[in-house]
């Protein structure tokens, strides 16, 4: 029997730079991790500034490497106005994920739901001993797969088995816009990617 947390998210309005958003996926731009971001509320911008410390700006940058796209961990470290989505993913996160491996946010574009996979995913990366693993190891402790990673996935080749087989062992592995991209190919491999994982209790968005 697989259990899976699953949480219908509320509308709300879309809010994205489409452009730099897509760029980062595509690794044509890493952008630098600013010193300070704001944080939501009435107050005034110098008043709302939350200053990065460097090892928050390390987390960003290995992150965003992974392909966590930059502006949604922003607006997850700087409390953006809370929504349906952050709401349940806290609660997934903090709650027993032994018991429920898998949370599965469905709903429409704009509904918070890549904001609250990216807190999930800091949330992580803070407590990840990325300074203690074995020497030599090649396992991936993370994965991010986006819409540019479920066409990889249709295509079937090298890179596609790559992708699978790090997010397969991966100890936190976030699937962003499932919904939205790739084809029949790609569904059946990510359905299989997400029974392995459930089945071994490994946490996965």
């Amino acid at each position: 029997e697989r259990l899976f947390a699953v949480m219908p998210i509320s509308t709300s309005t879309e809010s994205k730079d489409k452009v730099k958003s897509e760029a980062m996926r595509l690794e044509l731009a890493i952008a630098d991790v600013p010193k300070f971001v704001l944080e939501a509320g009435p107050l005034a911008q110098k008043e709302r500034k939350i200053e990065l410390t460097p090892e928050q700006r390390d987390v960003l940058s290995k992150l965003q490497r992974f392909g966590v796209p930059a502006n949604e961990m922003f607006l997850a470290i700087g409390n953006a106005a809370p929504t349906e989505a952050m709401r349940m993913a806290q609660m997934w996160w903090r709650g027993d994920r032994r018991a429920f491996p898998a949370l599965v946010m469905a709903g429409d574009v704009g509904r918070g739901k890549t904001v609250a996979a990216a807190w999930c995913a800091l949330e992580w990366a803070r407590h990840h001993p990325w300074n203690n693993l074995p020497g030599g190891t090649n396992v991936q402790p993370f994965a991010w797969i986006d819409g540019p990673g479920m066409r990889k996935l249709g295509e079937w080749g090298e890179d596609a088995q790559d992708l699978l087989a790090g997010a397969a062992t991966a100890q936190l592995t976030v699937i962003d816009d499932a919904g939205r991209e790739g084809d029949r190919r790609a569904y059946e491999a990510l359905s299989d990617l997400v029974m392995e994982r459930v089945d071994r209790n490994r946490s996965s968005i």
